[in-house]
Order: C-alpha cells, then sequence, then structure tokens
C-alpha cells in the first residue's frame, strides 16, 4: 500500500504536472495524469478495496502545498534542475513499478527526499563543473 501511495502522491509526473501548473499556469500534464491515475486507482480498488480512494486526501494535500510553492520558488529555479527533477521523477516511477510488479523491493517512500536535493545539488554541480 505504501508504493501505491508514493505512487499516486508523489509520482515525477504529479509533481512535475503541479509545479509546471504553478509556474506557467499550464494544466496539460496534470490533465494526462488525472486521465492515468483514474485507471489505475480502478484496477487497484478491483482488488485492495476501499483504502485506494483515501489516497486522494494525501494527494490534494501534497499537490496544493507544492502549488502554493511553486510560485515563490520559480524565479530562483533553472531549466537544468527542471531537467534533474524529471530525471528523478523518473527514477522514483521506475522504482515504483518495480517494487508493484514485485521484481525488486524498494523502499519507495524513501527516495523522495531526492526531490528535494537534487534543486541544491544541481546548483552544487553547477559551481563544481561549470
Amino acid at each position: 500500500m505504501r508504493a501505491l501511495v508514493t505512487l499516486f502522491v508523489a509520482s515525477g509526473t504529479g509533481v512535475f504536472g503541479i509545479l509546471k501548473e504553478g509556474f506557467e499556469g499550464d494544466p496539460s500534464i496534470l490533465i494526462a495524469k488525472a486521465a492515468l491515475d483514474f485507471f489505475t486507482a480502478l484496477v487497484f480498488a478491483a482488488s485492495l478495496g476501499k483504502p485506494v480512494a483515501a489516497i486522494a486526501v494525501p494527494q490534494f494535500g501534497v499537490y496544493m502545498a507544492l502549488f502554493l510553492a511553486a510560485r515563490w520558488v520559480y524565479p530562483f529555479i533553472s531549466p537544468r534542475q527542471i531537467m534533474n527533477f524529471n530525471a528523478v521523477g523518473g527514477m522514483v516511477d521506475l522504482a515504483i513499478g518495480l517494487t508493484i510488479l514485485d521484481i525488486k523491493r524498494f523502499r519507495t517512500v524513501s527516495f523522495l527526499p531526492a526531490f528535494i536535493l537534487v534543486f541544491p545539488l544541481t546548483i552544487l554541480s553547477d559551481l563544481l563543473f561549470g
């Protein structure tokens, strides 16, 4: 169930989509994610039941906080930071997929600090390596 919460609440697509909405007012990624999440939730609800619907509560809270924070941080974020952020999101999504498929077990919640650390580490990388 933890992997599912991470999949819906902290997927790279969702976090990037909400930040893009906050930065530019473009909801296209969020609309695509909502459609994908709807069908994904149906599949998981068929096997796990009603608790899947409760995932909407933390998802709303996290996405609303990110949306409100996006306006404040937008002037300080470079395109390189956005690219690295997308890469981290892709790796988290890959780990979630491998966990759900029982190929390899990852503690996907442990990956979440990478979403925050990617910004200062990109700045540090730019300073050290030009």
